[in-house]
């Protein structure tokens, strides 16, 4: 066997060894943290992303069915993730996401220069329900 090939699997060992560890007596020893945003203009456009701190390999799992770490186009509702180590702990978490009074504001930066002068601009957009953004 070649030195890279030794080196690879005792890096998986030990990080198998660690995500084991990080098991005891059945309880995780990780967690799980989710951002999100939540729906606005009366359309489904929430989003939500687990983040995990557990080592290794990770599998997601949704009350929705989706089995990624982000899940997006959400309606208002309770949304609860299952993310589970590869030594077979989990943990759940869940977060609620309402119709937003305000929808974000979304801008891009812009800076213009000519000789002798250089300011910035935002150009910001707002769109109405159903309105596509630019």
């Amino acid at each position: 066997m070649s030195p890279p090939f030794e080196t690879m699997t005792m890096l998986r060992e030990l990080q198998l060894c660690l995500a084991m560890a990080a098991s005891v007596n059945g309880m995780a020893q990780f967690s799980v943290t989710i951002f999100h945003q939540d729906a606005y203009c009366g359309l489904d456009r929430g989003w939500a992303v687990a983040n995990t701190s557990a080592l290794g390999f990770t599998t997601y799992q949704w009350n929705t069915g989706a089995t990624t770490p982000m899940i997006e186009d959400l309606a208002p509702g309770t949304y609860t993730v299952t993310v589970t180590n590869q030594a077979g702990a989990s943990v759940e978490a869940s977060v609620e996401i309402v119709m937003a009074a305000n929808q974000p504001i979304h801008g891009d930066p812009m800076v213009a220069c000519a000789p002798g002068s250089c300011d910035g601009r935002v150009l910001l957009y707002a769109a109405t329900a159903g309105e596509a953004q630019p």
